[in-house]
């Protein structure tokens, strides 16, 4: 199912993209670029986002616990409500 789920993001990747399908636990996107991405409210638990680009992501109310988001680009991202931890 990550696999689907991956091909999907891909596919609908960039400045209008709209994460349909916000359960995407311990999907691995490191690397990619996903800037002005729309995941609010998605379930984005144990994710690798390591060196991923979400410059001007909307990631309000996502949950990002223990998602590795070393090297990460969150340039002017939202991380209103964002749980971090």
């Amino acid at each position: 199912m990550k696999k689907l789920l991956f091909i999907g993001l891909i596919g609908l990747a960039g400045n209008a993209f709209a994460a349909v399908v916000c359960e995407l636990r311990g999907i691995n996107l490191e690397g990619k670029v996903l800037k002005n991405v729309r995941l609010q409210g998605c379930n984005l638990k144990n994710a690798s986002l390591k060196g991923v680009d979400l410059t001007g992501a909307d990631l309000s109310d996502t949950d990002l616990s223990g998602a590795d988001l070393s090297d990460a680009i969150l340039f002017d991202a939202n991380l209103t409500r964002t749980n971090l931890s």
